[in-house]
């Protein structure tokens, strides 16, 4: 099999990147020698693609990362959950979200018709960054939208569709609120 090279312009380019990180660093013992087989000048290509990715790309590295909010405390115990970004709201600024945040206890078991009381305290911080279950409620069939149609305007069609989704994940443990406020900044 032949061997394969990477182009000079790309091995010069890769070997100009290293000489200013060398210039940079300051290391004398640091040798600049690109003796690499084709499989490591493309593994290096790679990662210097990917480091200047994420250092260019600015803030849109932490949009695909959920970052963590500030903790608060509660009187049954500390929560974190995550900053969410309004990217499609040009004027709208980023909110933290904390989210299936426990309100009472679930009414399930011998809780099922009682009235509800206080969650149970928890001593770790509890990470809140996803929503909770919404409580069983039996949802309206939109697969056929010819029938659909004849039961309701193309409106709440289009509601429904945007909101089903949403209630897929449903529970009788289902008592938990979603609290936004903006970025303490």
């Amino acid at each position: 099999m032949a061997s394969q090279r990477l182009p000079l312009h790309l091995c010069n380019s890769i070997k100009q990147f290293l000489q200013k990180i060398k210039a940079k660093t300051n290391f004398s013992s640091l040798k600049l020698e690109l003796k690499l087989d084709w499989q490591g000048r493309i593994i290096l290509v790679l990662l210097i693609v990917l480091l200047f990715s994420v250092t260019s790309s600015g803030n849109s590295f932490g949009r695909n990362s959920m970052l963590r909010t500030r903790i608060i405390g509660t009187r049954y115990g500390k929560l974190q959950g995550v900053i969410l970004p309004m990217d499609q709201h040009k004027y709208l600024k980023p909110v933290e979200a904390y989210l299936g945040v426990p309100y009472a206890t679930p009414p399930t078991g011998s809780n099922r018709f009682a009235p509800t009381r206080a969650p149970a305290p928890w001593d770790d911080v509890k990470t809140v960054d996803q929503m909770g279950p919404v409580c069983p409620q039996r949802l309206p069939d939109i697969d056929n939208e010819t029938l659909a149609l004849e039961r309701m305007p193309k409106g709440r069609l289009e509601y429904l569709r945007r909101l089903l989704p949403r209630l897929k994940n449903q529970s009788e443990d289902c008592l938990y609120m979603n609290i936004y406020t903006p970025v303490q900044g």
